[in-house]
């Protein structure tokens, strides 16, 4: 069987609504002090679209693909090694910068 994946939206290039692109991807791993979450919810702020249209690269360049959104709800499916205040099942909310 092979890698466990998940869908995602993402963006390759700077652009408009088209360079959305909906695909499934690899569910990533935690690192050592990183919990990943099965997000049950997502909200992409209006700051992002600004950022996917390339108006701030100047200052706020983004590396590519990226994964829209920072703010989420959800289920805690893993977490690092060194990760004491959360534990698997656990329901969180948050932002991050991994994307949502």
């Amino acid at each position: 069987m092979g890698p466990k994946l998940m869908k995602s939206i993402q963006v390759y290039e700077y652009g408009d609504i088209d360079v959305l692109k909906y695909e499934e991807v690899i569910v990533p791993a935690p690192n050592e002090n990183e919990v990943l979450v099965r997000v049950y919810a997502s909200a992409v702020l209006p700051i992002k679209w600004k950022i996917r249209k390339g108006f701030f690269k100047s200052f706020f360049p983004v590396s590519f693909p990226y994964i829209p959104g920072s703010s989420f709800s959800g289920e805690v499916i893993a977490v690092g090694e060194s990760i004491k205040e959360y534990e698997i099942g656990q329901f969180v909310f948050g932002r991050n910068t991994k994307g949502t």
